[in-house]
């Protein structure tokens, strides 16, 4: 039944999906937008406007050395083009977590392709619970864990690029 709905949806089904993924996200993670920034986002965002941009990335504020470039790179530019809007925020957290459950979802059925298995059903509960699960509530709403966030984006893009 469900294989039937999905192949009368027009255009690409992925697109679908992820509007999906992302509305479900959207409804259940909005009132995030109305936090505040916490300890971890407030220094964070003093050392991005108090600092020249390539000590901020290269994390000269603090006493370890980090591996956060390529993170601290775009927190900068995120700042730079929307400041410290909790909207904004929320929504680019919004849709780098519906990427993941897209991708999660791309993963999943890529992987049931090669077995006797031939239900889209699975792959799309999969990436619902994955969507809704009460773990990921901390890394939607704190700002500061935009890296988790991208971390495993790139993880589950290197999977995809390799299925």
């Amino acid at each position: 039944m469900i294989d039937s709905l999905i192949s009368r949806l027009p255009g690409n089904k992925n697109l679908w999906v992820f509007i999906l993924l992302w509305l479900l996200t959207f409804v259940l993670y909005i009132p995030a937008g109305k936090a505040g920034w916490v300890i971890d986002g407030a220094g964070i965002l003093y050392h991005v406007k108090h600092m020249p941009p390539i000590e901020f990335i290269n994390a000269l504020y603090s006493g370890d050395q980090g591996f956060y470039q390529v993170y601290l790179l775009q927190y900068l530019i995120f700042f730079k083009i929307w400041g410290m809007n909790g909207w904004l925020w929320s929504t680019l957290f919004i849709t780098l977590h519906s990427i993941n459950a897209l991708l999660f979802f791309i993963t999943s059925r890529n992987i049931l392709a090669n077995s006797t298995i031939r239900n889209s059903l699975i792959p799309l509960a999969a990436a619902v619970i994955f969507t809704i699960c009460p773990h990921i509530s901390e890394v939607l709403i704190w700002r500061a864990c935009v890296h988790y966030l991208l971390g495993f984006m790139f993880i589950l893009l290197i999977i995809h690029c390799v299925q």
